[in-house]
């Protein structure tokens, strides 16, 4: 979660990615309620495509990415070592 610019400082302004809309306005919400700019991108992440692709939109629209934090995937109630990126 981002935290709010009297904690750290500094403004946010983040860019939630998610295959699941419903998913990814909730997480942008709560950055919202936090007194940051969230904005929402559609992909899924599990195709190497959609990750650079989102990066560097992400990088054109906000004008430079100082910090990156991929935090995808469900781990299925199993250790990553056994997952695929297919699931």
């Amino acid at each position: 979660m981002t935290l709010p610019a009297e904690v750290t400082g500094f403004r946010a302004r983040t860019r939630t990615a998610d295959r699941d809309a419903g998913a990814a306005a909730v997480t942008a919400a709560l950055v919202r309620n936090e007194g940051q700019f969230a904005a929402v991108v559609l992909a899924d992440m599990a195709s190497p495509d959609a990750c650079a692709s989102v990066a560097a939109e992400s990088a054109a629209a906000l004008g430079g990415i100082d910090g990156l934090v991929l935090n995808v995937g469900i781990r299925l109630g199993r250790a990553m070592a056994g997952t695929a990126a297919a699931q």
